[in-house]
C-alpha cells in the first residue's frame, strides 16, 4: 500500500508499480516460472491518493478485502 501526497503523485506511483510488475514478469520467466501466473494478473487499485498492489493466489478475496477498506 502506497500513500501519495496527492492524486497526481498517486498516478506516478501507479506508473512505477506497473513498471515494477512488467520488470518482474521478465525476470520470473527464467527464475521462477511457477509463480509467473501471480504476476500476470496482480490486483492493483488506485483510490484517491492511495495505490494498492497485491500479488496473490486468490485475487477475488484480495479484491474483496481491498474494497472493504478503500473508502
Amino acid at each position: 500500500v502506497f500513500e501519495a501526497k496527492d492524486e497526481a503523485a498517486a498516478g506516478r506511483i501507479r506508473d512505477a508499480v506497473d513498471t515494477h510488475i512488467a520488470d518482474n514478469l521478465k525476470s520470473f520467466e527464467d527464475y521462477n516460472p511457477d509463480e509467473l501466473h501471480k504476476l500476470s494478473d496482480p490486483v492493483i487499485v488506485e483510490s484517491g491518493k492511495y495505490v494498492i498492489l497485491c500479488v496473490s493466489d486468490d485475487n477475488e478475496t484480495a479484491r474483496k478485502t481491498i474494497d472493504k477498506y478503500k473508502n
